[in-house]
């Protein structure tokens, strides 16, 4: 019996696309957690194997950003207005950040700044960290967390976003421009599989650049699979060879072949094949609001633990108490706020 393809084992709401949120955020936790308990030189076992190629959490953004690629292309295709897809995307990312932006501001560093509390309000660096709110990095507030092993970085894990939001308007702009289509998306994704190749190989380029590049390349992959799904087939023994190989090639050293060859097949397999009970979209699925509150709960735990926390400790609690805020966060924007404004919107309307 021939093969299910991408198309057919895809459209199924039943999938295990939410789990994989999940497992992301909290590789995002625990690779976080050997630099925040023992400084910025401290590295988690799977960036030691790559020698800094890529991390637990270089592999959490890999699958994140495979992901939206997927998911934001078949978005682009089905709301083909700027009015319909623009706010379903800002939706999703804006809400609960400003929350999480609002709470460190206004609770995270009252608690732990140590210039007092006048100096505090009256900084203007203080009210730059607003600028996280339209994804323009802001890392410190004053005199927070500056004793920690990881000094004065409140939120390091927002830079992804913007480079998120970019790769939802780089979508966008090829659906208008019909790029989007197969027998045209070819051609984009063999000039962009080009560049990125002789970007990070031949150009030399450094891991902190290849780190944004990487991810809008794998976007791009992402997209790729949602535009060929229907010649796509799904089979397993392929999805045991690709994992196989791109485990290889981390243990090789060619993280970024292995990254764009290898990974994304296994990852979609695995994404859309062993069918899960939860579906896409669900209602309780605070696993973006956990992945915002992951990096200041791991630096407010080590700060009370005035450094002496080990990672293993820091990680598990820093997955619980994120959790249970992002369960609190979900709550308070989406049935909170924004249920208030869209009663107020239809009121009016």
């Amino acid at each position: 019996m021939a093969a299910r393809t991408l198309r057919e084992v895809g459209s199924s709401r039943e999938n295990n696309l939410e789990l994989i949120r999940y497992v992301a955020a909290c590789l995002v936790i625990v690779s976080h957690s050997f630099p925040l308990t023992m400084g910025a030189s401290a590295a988690d076992p799977l960036s030691a194997l790559t020698q800094g190629q890529t991390s637990f959490g270089g592999l959490a953004v890999a699958f994140f950003l495979l992901m939206r690629g997927y998911l934001i292309t078949g978005s682009a295709l089905r709301r083909k207005s700027a009015k319909e897809f623009f706010p379903a995307r800002c939706s999703r990312i804006f809400p609960e950040l400003a929350f999480v932006v609002l709470a460190c501001i206004l609770i995270v560093g009252p608690l732990f700044t140590t210039v007092g509390l006048g100096a505090y309000f009256s900084s203007p660096s203080t009210w730059r960290y607003l600028f996280n709110i339209v994804l323009i990095p802001q890392h410190s507030l004053p005199g927070v967390f500056e004793a920690n092993p990881y000094p004065a970085v409140v939120n390091g894990s927002l830079w992804i976003l913007s480079v998120e939001f970019f790769c939802y308007v780089l979508c966008f702009a090829c659906m208008r421009l019909g790029l989007l289509r197969p027998e045209r998306f070819k051609w984009l994704f063999a000039v962009a599989l080009v560049g990125f190749l002789t970007f990070v190989k031949v150009v030399g380029a450094s891991a902190a650049i290849v780190s944004y590049v990487r991810p809008v390349m794998l976007f791009v992959i992402g997209a790729a699979f949602w535009v060929y799904a229907d010649k796509v087939p799904m089979h397993a023994g392929a999805a045991a060879g690709a994992m196989a190989l791109f485990v290889v090639g981390l243990a090789l050293g060619l993280t970024d072949l292995a990254m764009v060859f290898f990974l994304p097949y296994a990852f979609f397999y695995v994404a859309f094949v062993p069918k899960a009970k939860r579906a896409i979209g669900s209602k309780s699925d605070f696993s973006y609001a956990m992945f915002l509150w992951a990096f200041p709960v791991q630096q407010v735990l080590v700060a009370l633990s005035h450094g002496q926390i080990a990672w293993y400790v820091n990680a598990g609690l820093g997955m619980a108490i994120s959790l249970l805020l992002g369960v609190v966060t979900h709550a308070c924007v989406e049935r909170g706020i924004m249920g208030y404004l869209h009663k107020e919107a239809t009121r009016q309307s």
